[in-house]
């Protein structure tokens, strides 16, 4: 035989075998590029997390307040006395002014970074199209960081727990209202806190709050003011402590 056609024969069986297996392929094969289509235009921009401090540039917040001994007492429901009750009268006004300039950041270099740059321009824009998302809450604290009688209060409306007592109560009026003025921050706070629902026997009745044992509201330090919010890009979160000069704590 031809050594020429045989050759031609050869060629002709491989190209036949190469043509079945890729005809073969494309018929059992399921994974098709879109599989592994990576879309690199995607938003990568990083959120900040951007934490902290600062430092009123005024406060004249004061804290009210008698736990003493009272003249009244409280009784079994038989009419049997059972011990004198305590003054339990707790409330808080004054107004406390913050320079948004005077902010100072963690060290976490990213975000302080961030920070540093738009914390201002992000807070007033905040303030100008959703203030409502603009969370604020004040704490109460003893010397040793431990939290005292009175309960949080915050920005919002709505129960409030008692640490204590581990009661609920209604505020209808925000405790905390915030007004903006070019840089400056004004928090307003006032509020009569309702501590204690101890039932007791009145003669006549007193116009306040009374409690089987004495509150440790001359035990309160330090206030700390939690400002919170966030946007697309960052979540912001500031501590304000007030104590000595910034905030009074007073006994009536």
């Amino acid at each position: 035989m031809d050594n020429r056609i045989i050759c031609l024969g050869i060629i002709i069986v491989v190209v036949a075998i190469g043509a079945f297996s890729l005809m073969n392929n494309s018929n059992t094969d399921t994974v098709s590029d879109d599989d592994y289509y990576v879309d690199y235009n995607l938003d990568s921009s990083p959120f900040y997390l951007c934490k902290g401090s600062i430092k009123p540039k005024s406060s004249d917040l004061t804290l009210y307040y008698n736990n003493d001994e009272s003249v009244y007492g409280y009784f079994s429901p038989g009419g049997e006395f059972l011990g004198i009750a305590y003054y339990n009268d707790a409330k808080i006004r004054g107004e406390i002014k913050y320079d948004l300039k005077k902010v100072k950041w963690s060290d976490n270099d990213t975000d302080s970074d961030y920070a540093m740059e738009n914390f201002t321009r992000d807070f007033k824009d905040k303030y100008k199209y959703d203030k409502e998302d603009i969370d604020m809450t004040l704490e109460f604290k003893d010397k040793k960081g431990k939290t005292v009688d009175l309960y949080d209060l915050s920005r919002e409306t709505g129960n409030y727990y008692d640490s204590k007592g581990g009661y609920n109560y209604e505020i209808k009026k925000p405790p905390i209202k915030i007004y903006l003025k070019n840089n400056t921050l004004t928090v307003k706070v006032n509020h009569r806190f309702t501590v204690n629902s101890t039932p007791i026997s009145n003669a006549p009745p007193y116009d306040g709050d009374l409690a089987q044992e004495p509150s440790d509201f001359d035990k309160t330090y330090k206030a700390v003011l939690n400002i919170d919010f966030k946007n697309d890009n960052c979540s912001y979160t500031l501590e304000s402590t007030l104590k000595g000069d910034n905030f009074n704590i007073v006994h009536t």
